[in-house]
């Protein structure tokens, strides 16, 4: 394993006892990674939609000290123009990266904001890595999980309108690019199955949930569209078209992945761990009452609340495994939250972390979230593997802030475009239970769809 490597960089880096912090230039986060951006390791944390206090800020980082990315059991740490491949367990290089990491923090309180420190990309396939019953599950077509260490951040707070700079290490201030005219294309989506299909798959599910097997499955449609060209310039228009709380961009030099997430999977602030599963959709609308009424009925609806429920059973099963006996809570069960396209229903699982529960420790006992496979979670997960017909990826995975400070966020990546090899990839899905009405249901990912078609004009191009 490379952590050798990787130590002698973080040593010869001359990281500070306390970061140099200096005011800077507020202004739109994807602009300003636009002007300083180097391709490869480029990241844009994006927030901005401040509901229920998860949006306030944005983060932009770029040229990161190192980046390691692994595919199965081969991996790869990039540092400069230099690659090295190496072997090794997933599981076993990320415990190691992050014990590593350790030595580098600066524990403090912990306010809320990334100063910093690891970013972490995970595929939702990293669950046969936790999960025995799993071993033979479909393999993504791309990396397993993906990270990279910035000793530099630039911090967007979007409530106050203000911006500064926080560096760990003496390093060269950014060039401001020129601006540079760009071009995003990106087709028409278009379903890998037809309706039909989607519809006798929830029909199967809802006879394993008959049997006994589950009580609720979480089952996604793949859409996909030829796409070339600025995979940034699309995440810029999707992201002023759908403001979200947990929305990121990152360059990984063979794939783009442009995140426009609702959803925190987790977060570690001063020893407390909380999570916010989303459980329970339905449609905006352009006319007030009509809406009104979307929300009222969301918000009684039996069937919706019995999923939400089932979720945080599952959650609070998850939490119980890394947290102190007795301090798992939920302080809030369905929530009303409004986005641009959808009204969600979300809660609030919290619980205080045992002693020395680290990355690692949360990741194997919460991987994936349960909001996106369904109770019992294994059963669900061996489910979706028979019926979805291909590997989710990086959706349902998450986007995993480490701060030099101690502190975790991290998303759930649902409303998620990759991009790679000239297509881009969507999946839309949902919870199907007992009383699940089929139709419904294929209607629901059709509306969590709606924001393809309603971010890009009709010839389907932007340019700037």
């Amino acid at each position: 394993m490379p952590v050798e490597r990787i130590k002698k960089l973080l040593d010869a880096a001359g990281l500070y006892e306390k970061p140099r912090v200096t005011q800077a230039v507020y202004w739109n986060p994807s602009a300003h990674l636009n002007s300083i951006s180097k391709g490869e390791g480029d990241l844009l944390l994006q927030g901005g939609d401040d509901v229920a206090g998860k949006g306030r800020y944005s983060y932009v980082a770029a040229r990161p000290l190192f980046i390691l990315r692994m595919k199965g059991e081969r991996g790869e740490l990039i540092e400069g123009f230099n690659r090295h491949a190496f072997t090794g367990s997933p599981p076993d290089v990320i415990s190691a990266l992050d014990t590593l990491f350790a030595r580098y923090q600066k524990p403090e309180h912990e306010d809320g904001v990334w100063n910093g420190g690891m970013a972490w990309l995970f595929s939702y396939e990293m669950n046969r890595f936790y999960e025995p019953r799993l071993a033979e599950a479909r393999v993504p077509s791309g990396d397993d999980f993906w990270c990279a260490f910035y000793a530099s951040v630039r911090v967007f707070d979007h409530k106050e309108r203000t911006a500064w700079d926080i560096a760990w290490r003496d390093t060269a201030r950014p060039r401001i690019g020129c601006a540079v005219e760009e071009v995003a294309h990106l087709d028409s989506f278009a379903c890998d199955e037809p309706p039909d299909e989607y519809l006798r798959k929830i029909e199967r599910i809802k006879q394993y949930i008959a049997a006994g097997d589950v009580y609720q499955v979480n089952l996604s449609r793949r859409l996909s569209a030829e796409w070339y060209g600025s995979a940034l310039l699309l995440f810029s228009r999707f992201a002023g078209r759908f403001p979200t709380a947990m929305g990121a961009y990152v360059d990984g030099r063979d794939f783009k992945l442009l995140s426009f997430s609702p959803e925190l999977f987790f977060r570690v602030r001063d020893g407390v761990i909380e999570t916010e599963p989303i459980k329970g959709t339905a449609p905006r609308h352009p006319d007030t009452a009509a809406d009104e009424r979307e929300k009222a009925r969301l918000a009684g609806s039996v069937k919706d609340r019995a999923e939400n429920v089932m979720i945080v059973d599952l959650m609070r099963n998850d939490l119980g495994k890394v947290c102190r006996p007795g301090t798992v809570t939920v302080p809030e069960m369905f929530r009303l939250e409004t986005l641009p396209n959808v009204h969600h229903l979300v809660s609030t699982v919290r619980g205080e972390l045992s002693p020395g529960v680290r990355l690692p420790r949360i990741m194997e006992a919460l991987w994936p979230g349960g909001s996106v496979t369904g109770a019992p979670k294994v059963r669900a997960m061996e489910i979706i593997a028979e019926l979805e017909t291909s590997a989710r990826g990086f959706y349902c995975g998450s986007v995993a802030a480490c701060g030099m400070n101690g502190g975790i966020t991290a998303s759930l990546l649902i409303r998620t475009i990759t991009c790679a090899k000239g297509e881009a990839v969507f999946r839309a899905g949902g919870g199907i239970v007992a009383d699940s009405d089929p139709q419904a249901e294929y209607e629901e990912t059709e509306h969590k769809a709606s924001m393809l078609a309603a971010a890009l004009p009709p010839n389907r191009g932007v340019g700037r």
